[in-house]
């Protein structure tokens, strides 16, 4: 993605640029990516394979709320 969308596809409002946070056990990241379906790890969690993962850019419509992400 070249250049950051600046209106809301759904009602044509002013989108703002932010991040989804992702908390656990003490922790906060910015959430990233994965492909594929959530498989569980022997531990309960999800089984991450570090290499596929991509960061997320993430747009909030101010108007309507819409969220548009885009992983890169």
């Amino acid at each position: 993605m070249k250049k950051a969308p600046a209106h809301c596809r759904n009602c044509n409002g002013r989108l703002e640029e932010g991040h989804v946070l992702d908390e656990g056990y003490g922790a906060r990241f910015a959430a990233r990516w994965q492909p594929g379906t959530p498989e569980k790890s022997w531990i309960g969690g999800v089984k991450v394979d570090k290499k596929s993962l991509l960061a997320i850019r993430s747009f909030r419509c101010e108007k309507c709320g819409l969220l548009e992400n885009y992983a890169l």
